[in-house]
């Protein structure tokens, strides 16, 4: 929703000026921007692995030998008190299925900004943005030449030497041209934020495409290569680094790994 500034309010950089004109002064540039703090904060976040992490690394190494040893201690004991064969197998075999599954972790972030349309979908935007401004600079071009049409009109009508008959004509005229201008602005106001509005829509339509794309291409290399489970990356942040399948993926859409847009971000 648009909000009211005045002289001496703090604004966030993108913050769009939707009528006139806006003076500002840049208070905090380069890495003392927030967003610049944002991506220090969470480099440091990547790089650095917490002592829950390494502790599930040590976890990890010891988990599947420690359920093979337990189950094949549970095949003992109900052979042992003369269960059956088949039955006592398929105790063991329950017994150790979660550790015989197949997990991997991806990028998710990463694979979009080289998925095919990436680069497509974000020219489409960009071109759409400025249509967009295109259209409300002629608007405001039409506000403007209406301003300046009504400073002339109201220093003809501050003419000492005109009669109240000729003023007349010309305070209709100033009437006229304050109601087209409050129109010209109200419509303004409004078209800007159906623009901002039709390109939110637009973002994430396309963005839902190139995830349900994604997850077909995931689900494929899931079922090929064996995996029972793969997850986002960012919804497993203490996963081990060998059950990283990213490059893999990466490979089979086409893109060299060390070549990928946005790795350097994304670590």
């Amino acid at each position: 929703m648009p909000v009211t500034k005045r002289i001496g309010d703090a604004v966030q950089a993108g913050t769009i000026c939707l009528y006139g004109n806006i003076k500002f002064r840049a208070e905090k540039v380069g890495d003392d921007t927030t967003l610049s703090q944002i991506i220090e904060l969470v480099r440091d976040a990547s790089s650095s692995k917490a002592p829950i992490a390494r502790l599930a690394d040590r976890v990890a190494g010891i988990f599947v030998p420690a359920v093979m040893f337990i189950a094949l201690i549970v095949f003992c004991i109900w052979i042992f008190v003369g269960a059956e064969f088949s039955f006592a197998l398929g105790v063991a075999i329950c017994s150790v299925a979660s550790a015989e599954m197949k997990f991997g972790t991806v990028d998710l972030m990463l694979l979009v900004r080289n998925h095919p349309d990436y680069e497509r979908n974000k020219t489409f935007l960009s071109d759409k943005d400025k249509d967009g401004q295109k259209k409300l600079a002629a608007m405001k071009k039409e506000g403007d030449d209406l301003q300046a049409e009504g400073r002339k009109l109201a220093e003809q009508f501050r003419n000492p030497m005109l009669s109240d008959k000729a003023k007349a004509p010309l305070e209709k005229q100033l009437m006229e041209i304050q109601q087209s201008l409050m129109k010209i602005e109200q419509n303004y106001r409004a078209e800007a934020l159906r623009i901002r509005q039709e390109l939110q829509e637009d973002e994430g339509r396309l963005l839902k495409a190139t995830t349900d794309d994604l997850r077909k291409r995931i689900a494929k290399f899931a079922t090929d290569n064996g995996y029972d489970m793969i997850f986002d990356k960012n919804a497993a942040p203490y996963s081990r680094e060998s059950l990283e399948v990213t490059d893999a993926l990466l490979k089979d859409m086409g893109v060299e790994p060390g070549k990928a847009k946005g790795r350097d971000e994304s670590k």
